[in-house]
């Protein structure tokens, strides 16, 4: 996947603000949203393969359903609660996935 290393050159922060939902302090939403970072390019890479593979329309409602998809089954690794762990990524889904999406451009119809 070509993107993979325009995402890995672009190093950007993403202000991903604590979910009004959240139960946990600071410091806990913190070390999630670094573990989903740490495991971001391996999560983006997952994802493109996943999407290589279908054969329907790819729209960004497919992107970031694979996304959170990839997310939650490979990379389970902070949260517990897999509940939580489902929630967190579909929270943030949407702020990652907008903040790359010209390298997600060439993948989206």
């Amino acid at each position: 996947w070509s993107t993979d290393e325009k995402i890995m050159q672009k190093d950007e922060l993403i202000e991903l603000p604590i979910p009004p939902w959240w139960t946990g302090d600071v410091r806990s939403w913190q070390d999630l949203c670094d573990e989903i970072g740490g495991h971001l390019s391996d999560i983006l890479y997952a994802m493109a393969v996943s999407l290589q593979k279908r054969h329907d329309v790819i729209t960004l409602q497919v992107v970031q359903q694979t996304f959170i998809d990839e997310a939650i089954t490979k990379y389970h690794l902070w949260a517990f609660d897999r509940d939580l762990w489902v929630r967190a990524t579909e929270f943030l889904a949407t702020p990652l996935l907008t903040s790359i999406q010209t390298a997600l451009a060439p993948l989206i119809e």
